[in-house]
């Protein structure tokens, strides 16, 4: 799920970051990512993340703010200078963090305006505008192609069986034509 924008400014990619980090995560998903970006003595040695975390203390939103940086790779924690430059450039591990945060889903259901600026590029329609459209229009079908697209895009790509699907309805219809027995 590459970032679509074609220079999203860093200090967004940062924003939408520690928002999905600051809802939607626990102990392990901390010391997972840790894992995952070779950060885990940072995560484990942050004086007060995990704590804050668990206790549910105020001081938390802050210690994301410092840690996200680190777990994408940043080797500075000054934000200063990285507007301009390509966030993949000023986060290394973008990528990682982008797919383990399922970061276009999550502010595609969360944050429609940071989703925008991240992953609409230029000239994007959003699908549910398209559909809105097209039920006013009267075009048939749009609904259960917008659906199929919806559950098979997946990191970039279409997986196979997702292009499976959408040719022939379920991967048992497929693999029965592909062997010629009879629905």
């Amino acid at each position: 799920m590459p970032l679509c924008a074609p220079t999203p400014d860093p200090n967004k990619v940062l924003r939408a970051v520690v928002k999905v980090i600051e809802t939607t995560f626990d102990r392990s998903r901390w010391l997972e990512l840790g894992l995952l970006t070779d950060s885990l003595d940072r995560v484990k040695g942050h004086r007060r993340l995990l704590r804050s975390l668990e206790w549910g203390d105020d001081d938390y939103l802050g210690c994301v703010i410092e840690m996200a940086p680190i777990v994408l790779g940043r080797q500075t924690r000054s934000p200063v200078g990285i507007r301009g430059q390509q966030a993949a450039d000023v986060f290394p591990k973008l990528g990682v963090v982008e797919d383990y945060l399922n970061l276009q889903t999550w502010l595609q259901d969360n944050d429609s305006e940071l989703y925008a600026d991240l992953y609409a590029g230029e000239g994007h329609v959003a699908l549910d505008e398209l559909q809105t459209a097209a039920a006013e229009l009267g075009v048939p079908d749009v609904d259960e192609h917008a659906r199929r697209h919806q559950a098979g895009w997946s990191g970039g790509q279409w997986p196979a069986a997702s292009v499976v699907q959408y040719h022939y309805g379920t991967i048992e219809r497929a693999n029965r034509i592909a062997l010629r027995r009879p629905d």
